[in-house]
């Protein structure tokens, strides 16, 4: 009985159990989630639009404090934008 069909067979089930078992690993599901920054409202704000030019000649020192208001909200604006920039990288 040591050469029997059914002891080759059941020797050949044993080792194909055996090698497929050492292959069956569970492998780990990695799932990626894109998460959005919450954003400060502060940086939302748009922009504060030029100031309004009277309809009427403007000598410099007219001039000038409507120009010192541009800059200054273009200077905070364009904080704003790249503190946005920041706070979304």
């Amino acid at each position: 009985m040591q050469n029997s069909p059914l002891r080759r067979h059941a020797v050949l089930i044993v080792a194909a159990c055996a090698f497929l078992t050492g292959c069956s690993q569970t492998m780990p599901i990695i799932e990626t989630r894109y998460v959005k920054p919450a954003i400060p409202p502060s940086l939302a704000m748009p922009c504060n639009p030029p100031v309004r030019l009277p309809d009427r000649t403007l000598s410099a020192g007219d001039i000038v404090p409507l120009w010192a208001r541009d800059r200054a909200s273009l200077k905070a604006c364009t904080a704003r934008h790249n503190a946005l920039v920041e706070t979304t990288k």
